[in-house]
């Protein structure tokens, strides 16, 4: 019988990465209740502090005005109070968020819900290059070659906002996966931001739903946020659920 030690790892898709919990350069930022034991990544791995910029993947023109006033707010913060942008790599608010940050030269990481040889979706494989060429990288806990599932998708969020130091919500409905970020981001004591509609035809769009629920002085339903348990009681007892708004 051979050793364990005599037994070659699978080897690695050219480019990609691995490192675990009992490596010495395991990232601060994933210790914590839940993470994974390894992750993959290519380019470079999130240093932690960013901000997670996060929300629906059909954003109307408020969403894209969000996210545009999110960059601006904090390009002149780094790499001071925040390290860079972290999203997903998604269509819509995650797309305009990588290219926000690309474009005013602010670092930008994708957490992914797919391995990180195959990015999803396909249209930003493109966007996923840049964004290793900037400096920044694509991370995942998922095995090389897995394809996304809305299971993959959830969880991903909670390493989006273990990054990060604050999370900003741009835009979303209900219901939506973005919530489920809102959820991890109070679990992980991650202060919350959400873009505050302005104007009478932003704040009686369904878009901004998710985003009103969040910002409502009364609170929320914990279930609006698929939260349940000792969770569920954190999200009553906030009032509003989010710590803080953007007016957009």
């Amino acid at each position: 019988m051979r050793a364990a030690a005599d037994i070659p790892e699978p080897a690695l898709p050219t480019g990609v990465r691995a490192i675990s919990r009992f490596d010495d350069d395991w990232p601060a930022w994933l210790d914590f209740p839940g993470a994974p034991v390894v992750v993959f990544y290519r380019g470079s791995l999130p240093p932690g502090g960013g901000i997670a910029i996060v929300g629906t993947r059909n954003p109307t023109g408020f969403g894209a005005r969000a996210v545009r006033a999110c960059t601006e707010t904090i390009v002149d913060l780094i790499p001071g109070t925040f390290s860079g942008v972290v999203s997903g790599l998604a269509r819509g608010v995650d797309t305009l968020a990588h290219n926000a940050a690309l474009a005013a030269g602010i670092p930008t990481w994708a957490i992914l819900g797919s391995g990180v040889d195959v990015p999803t979706p396909s249209v930003n494989i493109r966007l996923a290059e840049r964004i290793m060429e900037a400096g920044g990288g694509l991370l995942s806990e998922q095995v090389p070659g897995t394809e996304p599932s809305k299971g993959t998708l959830i969880a991903r969020n909670r390493l989006q906002v273990a990054s990060s130091s604050r999370v900003f919500i741009a835009e979303c409905g209900l219901p939506s996966g973005t919530l489920h970020t809102a959820r991890y981001a109070i679990e992980q004591s991650r202060k919350m931001i959400v873009a505050r509609p302005t104007s009478a035809r932003d704040n009686a769009s369904t878009t901004t739903e998710g985003n009103r629920r969040l910002l409502d002085p009364r609170g929320c339903d914990p279930s609006d946020l698929g939260a349940s348990g000792e969770i569920a009681e954190r999200i009553r007892s906030r009032r509003p659920v989010a710590d803080a708004s953007l007016p957009v």
